[in-house]
């Protein structure tokens, strides 16, 4: 979902909550996206998303240039919808990279691969190249086809554009939506896309349809003593208690954690909370060869979701006895490349366990870039 890039640019303190708030509207309204609907509302919002995005280990693509045998494919306003678009086939593996501008949305790559029947690689491209690319590549698809993606349009009633809600709210005149400007082929501006009318019902007792609001009382996810070991965890000086520290750190949102080191084709069991025999976790391998969720972890950044019920997770739910709830992966980077993973169930709300991965894999990365700079330097 969008909603997590939503997130982030929202603890970035640099995008208004309204301003979110609204395009988050739009977005699920309208099937206008996010991140279009909102760089209409705020100013060099190019590179706050790229600030953000570049944590994403997904690569990074200068130039989206669409494959029309691969736009062909996919249903009229596809890829305008989902700001994302087919670049390449592999030949020899059937797997297509599509460009896309928000890199922790997993919805696209699912509805993607569903459209194209092939695996789908997701790559990162700026805002600007994108939606610029989209555009071109809908309105080639349309030419091709009478009929538009996900119904006929039909013609909306004549309501408060959402573009100016300031003025409807505070009960100002109904001004006409800005007029577009000529952006020529794909500039440094994401190009126009037409905003389309949807009500806003305003008034002294009414509620945004969507609250999102800062949470100011981030302690308050906080158990005793997390301090002291995420201060433990920054400062362990072996790698092996850098494991350690992030599954007993993470036991404080989740009831078992297991940790992983990243291998080039498997995923090996480092480390437990609660804490098993050396000699049982050991024996803990996943491959990266198949599909599972510590792959989807490492491609998109973290993974959040039901642990599926497939081979390559029969030994995690054997082993952790993971039952049919979320679990949640984060991974910890080292110098950019991902070095650890970690596996968490059994919590009982997921924000707070998303947002506490995020703090143990930042706190683990520091850490283990000191142990490796130090043992480099002798």
């Amino acid at each position: 979902m969008t909603v997590d890039l939503a997130r982030r640019l929202l603890n970035t303190e640099a995008v208004a909550a309204r301003d979110i708030e609204v395009a988050l509207l739009e977005h699920t309204l309208a099937a206008r996206h996010f991140l279009v609907a909102l760089s209409d509302r705020v100013a060099h919002l190019e590179d706050l998303i790229e600030s953000e995005c570049a944590r994403s280990p997904i690569p990074f693509v200068k130039s989206v240039q669409p494959v029309d045998q691969l736009v062909q494919r996919l249903p009229t306003g596809m890829c305008r919808r989902l700001l994302g678009v087919p670049v390449r086939e592999d030949v020899r593996t059937g797997t297509i990279d599509v460009a896309v501008a928000d890199p922790f949305d997993r919805h696209a790559a699912r509805e993607f691969e569903r459209a194209l029947d092939s695996p789908v690689r997701l790559v990162r491209g700026s805002l600007a190249e994108v939606a610029g690319a989209a555009s071109d590549a809908d309105d080639r698809r349309r030419r091709t086809s009478g009929t538009p993606a996900f119904g006929t349009e039909v013609r909306r009633p004549s309501v408060v554009p959402l573009t100016n809600i300031a003025d409807a709210a505070a009960g100002g005149p109904d001004t006409e939506p800005p007029q577009t400007q000529d952006y020529g082929a794909r500039g440094s501006v994401v190009p126009p896309i037409a905003a389309p009318r949807i009500p806003y019902i305003s008034g002294p007792d009414s509620e945004p349809v969507i609250e999102l609001t800062r949470n100011k009382a981030a302690p308050s996810i906080q158990a005793p003593g997390v301090e002291a070991e995420l201060l433990a965890l920054e400062s362990a000086e072996a790698a092996t208690d850098v494991a350690v520290g992030v599954a007993k750190v993470m036991l404080s949102v989740a009831s078992r954690c297991l940790v992983f080191t990243v291998h080039q084709a498997d995923y090996r069991a480092r480390a437990s909370a609660p804490p098993v025999e050396p000699r049982v976790l050991g024996g803990l391998v996943v491959s990266s060869s198949e599909p599972n969720v510590l792959n989807t972890a490492l491609q998109t950044g973290y993974y959040l979701g039901p642990l599926p019920r497939t081979v390559p997770h029969h030994g995690l739910r054997q082993f952790a006895e993971f039952d049919d709830g979320e679990v949640a992966v984060g991974v910890v980077y080292v110098s950019g490349r991902p070095t650890l993973t970690f596996l968490a169930g059994g919590f009982d709300n997921a924000f707070n366990a998303t947002r506490r991965a995020d703090t143990i894999a930042t706190v683990a990365g520091r850490s283990l870039e000191r142990i490796l700079r130090n043992k480099k330097q002798g």
